[in-house]
């Protein structure tokens, strides 16, 4: 038990028994004085995201928003963008079947009635093509100009020593 307790704390094995052991040297003690200076890593922060939102925005409206952590925003962007991609899909087709009506009806009065329904969904589609037009130019401007959360720059590591505890700080850039 007295070997087990010595290495626990440190001692290095002497081989020394019995009588012997009085002989050995005691343990040094740490010293517990405080460092002079302790010096931490400077930590800098950007909202500069380069072009990383630009292309993110152009391939899906929204991305570059969320990459930015501009999360709300991102969000309607992408949900505008596709609520006028349906309605663009949704008024082509009922604008077809309207035109298609009109093709095989027989009474003058029903196929003016489809013609006309049919050019009412036309201009809707084309308002939603302008709309969603709009969204994805909105998108790209905000993917360059807007500034985004705050992040670290990089990835840093630094030992960190005190007389209480030794370890290791990271800085990481998510």
């Amino acid at each position: 038990d007295a070997r087990r307790a010595a290495r626990l704390r440190g001692e290095k094995r002497t081989g020394l028994t019995g009588s012997n052991a009085a002989q050995r040297p005691a343990p040094a003690k740490p010293d517990k004085k405080a460092p002079e200076q302790v010096q931490f890593d400077k930590v800098e922060f950007t909202t500069d995201y380069k072009g990383s939102a630009l292309w993110r925005s152009a391939i899906v409206p929204g991305w570059g928003q969320m990459y930015k952590r501009s999360m709300g925003k991102g969000i309607t962007v992408l949900s505008l963008q596709v609520a006028t991609i349906a309605g663009i899909c949704v008024c082509s087709n009922l604008s077809n079947s309207y035109y298609d009506k009109a093709e095989t009806s027989r009474n003058n009065g029903t196929r003016d009635s489809y013609l006309n329904k049919g050019a009412t969904y036309r201009n809707v589609r084309n308002g939603f093509i302008v709309g969603a037009g709009a969204v994805y130019v909105y998108n790209i401007i905000d993917a360059i100009v807007g500034k985004g959360a705050k992040r670290y720059k990089r990835v840093q590591a630094a030992p960190y020593i005190s007389p209480e505890a030794q370890g290791l700080t990271l800085s990481i850039c998510l």
